[in-house]
């Protein structure tokens, strides 16, 4: 696997786990004296706490990432069979195009979704006002139905 700190990387996987690591860190961590480091309350592990942040959003980037990959892309493929081969069989000035044009903003929109999924939870679970599900919801439809329609032009692409 070859890591390279792509705009794919960044905005399709650091950017979903950046919303979520910061829903949690304003609401689980906000009480403990770690919590108090990353809320910015104590000076001491300023550095660290931010490095924490950014690990922690791209570790849970690749985690959404992976469970689009091994159940939603799953699922789909039952419904719209996307010729996955593409990636390893075109030339890399095609490919890149391609993740350029269409594929990181469809990984984005899974992906951004399912993180908007989990900040609902949390959401739910500490009984947020009604008013927070509704901005939650508009931009996980609009996030969900660009992803079925990007899936659809990406098909006879691959």
């Amino acid at each position: 696997m070859k890591f390279a700190l792509s705009s794919h990387v960044l905005m399709a996987h650091w950017v979903p786990g950046f919303l979520v690591v910061m829903a949690v860190r304003s609401v689980l961590l906000s009480t403990s004296p770690l919590g108090d480091s990353l809320m910015g309350r104590n000076n001491s592990g300023g550095a660290i706490a931010v490095l924490s942040i950014v690990v922690g959003a791209f570790l849970v980037g690749e985690l959404l990432d992976a469970a689009r990959d091994l159940i939603l892309e799953h699922i789909l493929d039952k419904f719209q069979p996307l010729k996955w081969s593409f990636f390893s069989s075109e030339d890399m000035n095609k490919i890149e195009n391609f993740k350029t044009s269409y594929f990181t903003y469809y990984v984005f929109d899974w992906n951004i979704s399912m993180a908007l999924l989990v900040v609902a939870v949390l959401a739910i679970l500490n009984s947020a006002p009604a008013w927070i599900y509704v901005v939650l919801a508009i931009p996980f439809v609009i996030f969900v139905f660009n992803a079925i329609r990007l899936r659809g032009e990406m098909k006879p692409l691959m």
